[in-house]
């Protein structure tokens, strides 16, 4: 028997209680100021690489990872002028990742087509026709023709959206410009569900606003509605994830003057609810990035904080909520992140890129062990103090009545018991069904993912299926004269007479999906799952 230490090391950036932690890797050196970076795996080697565009140098440099978390010294190309916004897509379907980039002091964007290896040919240039200044780039398929196009939009210098239309041979048209507001960054989803590509955008220095265009498939936007990020105020950066997992993308967007993050839910008719606001408890909230960074299975928010030189994670609660923030110091006045996994141990990290200190910041996701005690106050368990967990690998192992014991599990949440495990009655169990190091909660054990433990034998129930939808079919060797289930907290919920039988079946569909207990007098109680 061998006890498990929940918990090996407390790594620099752990907060206590956090259930969120990252190691920080070395920093990756830009020799320029990035002013956006992107993460994609650009040499088709299965592992994350990260690009980013230079405003300072007028170059593009693209860092190739090695699938544990490093990155080489990167490849420059040339770009026009001040180029502020990159993004990434394969234009031409020959199967290697393409680079788009906008450069903000000169009216064109410049396409490099990638030629394999992760190299990119010299840039194409296509005239937008007037300064970009703070701009963005949506890549999508916006006129339904099956090629990707490139979708332009500007802030402060002309308010303009243009639409090039691509050809699928990673070419584009010129330039179909229209009159729009002011736009800071793009999102882009289906947000009405009609299965036309809509965008919402943030616009920058116009306070409280964000502007939803619904598409009609030909690349414009014409049905256009204002929505209110207030209290938060002048929104930056924005993503489009399903945050309250009802099956619609919603929106959220780091507010730059109010500090904090706005959450719009979207009701999946192209209309969002009244923000709700989270501080990040930074200064200057310029951009973001979502992923499960606790492994939970609901999605967090990680957001830039220019003027403080750190980030904010706020961990999802798959209801549309966020919990209070966890900060993590990064480089001089960060300005962009991506969330990628740059290890491959499927855990989601983050890259920050910092203009001031002219790096990027990799964090790489431990998760954090997280031991728990679980209190039943159902009659059937005896009273306890404390919980432990466990590995049984060999030898004898008596586990006495009235304990209560946590069995770790494996990767895919089954529990194995050697011969010379032997259980006393009355015993308790619960297995820990975490993925890798306990990130996410708890879950109870089923009968059918334990096995090969003699305890099994000496419940002398036998009870199937397990889960149920609804009839459960119970086998023992005692004429019993009742069966009785139970819920979560011990509150009895049938209580069905035997008369004597060896086998009887109970229908459990008319209870809601859950846990119960099914208990015999003079035997151990059996956890079933009903699960329709």
């Amino acid at each position: 028997m061998k006890k498990i230490l929940i918990l090996l090391l407390l790594p620099a950036f752990q907060q206590a209680n956090a259930q969120v932690s990252f190691s920080y890797a070395p920093n990756v050196p830009v020799g320029a100021i990035p002013a956006h970076m992107i993460a994609d795996d650009f040499d088709n080697d299965g592992k994350i690489d990260l690009a980013t565009a230079n405003r300072n140098t007028n170059t593009m440099t693209v860092f190739m990872g090695d699938g544990f978390g490093n990155f080489n010294s990167g490849t420059n190309y040339v770009t026009g002028n001040y180029p502020n916004f990159i993004a990434s897509a394969d234009f031409n379907g020959d199967g290697n990742k393409d680079m788009v980039v906008l450069n903000a002091a000169d009216p064109f964007l410049s396409v490099y087509l990638g030629i394999g290896g992760g190299l990119f040919s010299a840039a194409t240039n296509y005239f937008y026709g007037y300064f970009v200044c703070q701009s963005n780039i949506a890549c999508a398929d916006f006129d339904n023709d099956g090629n990707l196009d490139l979708l332009v939009s500007t802030q402060s210098c002309d308010g303009r959206q243009a639409f090039f239309s691509g050809n699928g041979l990673g070419g584009f048209s010129s330039p179909v410009v229209s009159n729009y507001l002011g736009v800071y960054r793009t999102v882009v989803d289906d947000f009405d569900n009609d299965g036309i590509l809509d965008i919402v955008t943030t616009n920058g220095s116009f306070a409280f606003w964000i502007n939803v265009g619904l598409g009609n498939g030909s690349g414009t936007f014409p049905l256009t509605q204002s929505y209110l990020t207030f209290p938060g105020d002048e929104p930056k950066g924005i993503i489009s994830v399903d945050f309250d997992e009802d099956g619609f993308p919603d929106i959220a967007t780091a507010n730059e003057l109010s500090n904090d993050v706005a959450l719009m839910l979207g009701d999946g008719l192209g209309a969002f609810d009244t923000a709700s606001v989270f501080s990040t408890a930074g200064l200057k909230c310029v951009d973001l990035a979502n992923g499960d960074f606790n492994n939970d299975g609901h999605q967090d928010l990680a957001v830039v904080n220019y003027q403080s030189d750190n980030i904010s994670v706020l961990l999802g609660d798959g209801i549309g909520g966020f919990s209070a923030p966890i900060l993590f110091p990064v480089g001089d006045k960060p300005v962009s992140i991506v969330s990628a996994d740059f290890d491959g141990d499927g855990d989601a990290d983050l890259a920050v890129a910092n203009d001031g200190s002219q790096n990027i910041s990799i964090f790489l996701n431990i998760p954090v062990c997280v031991p728990f005690l679980t209190i039943n106050t159902s009659p059937f368990y005896t009273a306890f103090t404390e919980s432990q967990s466990w590995v049984i690998t060999s030898g004898i192992v008596l586990v006495a009545s009235g304990s209560h014991v946590v069995l770790d599990a494996d990767l895919n949440s089954y529990v194995t018991l050697h011969p010379g495990f032997k259980v006393d009655s009355g015993a308790v169990f619960v297995a820990q069904a975490y993925n890798g190091c306990t990130a996410g909660a708890p879950q109870l054990p089923q009968e059918r993912k334990i096995a090969n433990a003699n305890f099994l034998t000496n419940n002398e129930i036998v009870l199937y299926p397990n889960p149920t939808s609804g009839l459960i079919h119970i086998k023992h060797d005692k004429k019993l004269s009742n069966i009785q289930i139970f819920d979560m907290v011990g509150k009895l919920i049938i209580n069905q007479k035997c008369n004597g039988e060896t086998e009887t079946n109970i229908n459990l569909s008319h209870l809601p999906n859950g846990v119960y207990h099914v208990k015999a007098v003079g035997y151990n109680s059996i956890r079933v799952v009903k699960n329709e």
